[in-house]
C-alpha cells in the first residue's frame, strides 16, 4: 500500500500505492511434504480394507510456500499412498507403516496393526485329518479307541482350527463308529468316518481280527460226533 517517491530538483511526485501479493505455492517448485494428521484408524484385523480418513499433508515449496492438502485432494496434487485408500490388509502390513509420496519425496505415517482373522465355524468350509487313532488293530468284542484322533477345520477364508477328540463334540464333530463302540468281524476293513456338517472324512481302515476260543470262559459243549 505505499508509494513510490521521485523526486527532482526539490519537487517530489508519488506514484498511486503499489499492490504486494503474497506468493502463493507453486506446485512446480514442490520441495517436500510432511504429515500433519494421521489416519483416524490405524488398527485392523486382516481382511479389513484400509481407511486413511483423517491423513492430511503439507507441501512445502522452495520458496518456503505451503499448501494443506486433505485425503480427498491428494490424487489432484499427485500425492500417492501404498497401500492405497480402500486396499485390503493382510497380516503382512502389520507394523509397516503408509507410504505417502509425492514426486521423489515420500513420507510415513504411524505403523499400522494387523491382527489375524481367527478361525470362524460360521464360515466353516473343509475338514482333514491330520492324527489317526493310535490303535487301529482289534479283536472283535473289544471296544473303539479313538485317543490319537485329530482333525483339522477350515473356513471360507483359510483360516483352521485342529480339534482333538475330546472337544469333537463341541466342534460339531461325530464318529461313526463312536468312541468305545464294541467292533465287530462286519467293521474289519471299514474306516472310520469323521463328519461336520455335510463334509466327511475317513481314516485308515480298521482291522478286526476274530476272537479265538478261551478255555477261561467256558460256558458249555455240544457234542457234535457220536460214536
Amino acid at each position: 500500500g505505499k508509494q513510490i517517491t521521485v523526486s527532482k530538483s526539490g519537487i517530489e511526485a508519488k506514484t498511486n500505492p503499489v499492490e504486494v501479493k503474497e506468493l502463493e505455492y507453486n506446485d512446480d517448485l514442490f520441495a517436500s511434504l510432511e504429515i500433519i494428521s494421521e489416519p483416524e484408524n490405524l488398527s485392523y484385523t486382516e481382511k479389513e480394507n484400509l481407511d486413511l480418513t483423517g491423513l492430511k499433508v503439507k507441501l512445502t515449496d522452495k520458496n518456503g510456500k505451503i499448501k494443506e492438502v486433505e485425503l480427498n485432494e491428494f490424487a489432484t496434487n499427485g500425492i500417492t499412498t501404498e497401500p492405497a485408500n480402500g486396499d485390503e490388509l493382510t497380516t503382512s502390513n502389520n507394523g509397516q507403516a503408509v507410504k505417502v509420496t509425492k514426486g521423489t519425496e515420500t513420507v510415513k505415517t504411524n505403523t499400522l496393526t494387523v491382527t489375524e482373522l481367527p478361525y470362524n465355524d460360521d464360515l466353516f468350509a473343509s475338514l482333514e485329518i491330520i492324527g489317526e487313532p493310535e490303535n487301529l488293530s482289534y479283536t472283535e468284542k473289544d471296544k473303539l479307541d479313538l485317543t490319537g484322533l485329530k482333525v483339522k477345520l477350515t473356513d471360507s477364508n483359510g483360516k483352521t482350527k485342529e480339534v482333538e477328540l475330546q472337544d469333537f463334540e463341541a466342534n460339531g464333530l461325530t464318529t461313526e463308529p463312536t468312541d468305545g463302540a464294541i467292533l465287530n468281524l462286519t467293521d474289519n476293513g471299514k474306516a472310520i468316518s469323521v463328519t461336520k456338517g455335510t463334509k466327511t472324512v475317513e481314516t485308515n481302515p480298521l482291522t478286526v481280527t476274530e476272537l479265538q476260543y478261551n478255555d477261561d470262559l467256558f460256558a458249555s459243549l455240544e457234542i457234535i460226533g457220536e460214536p
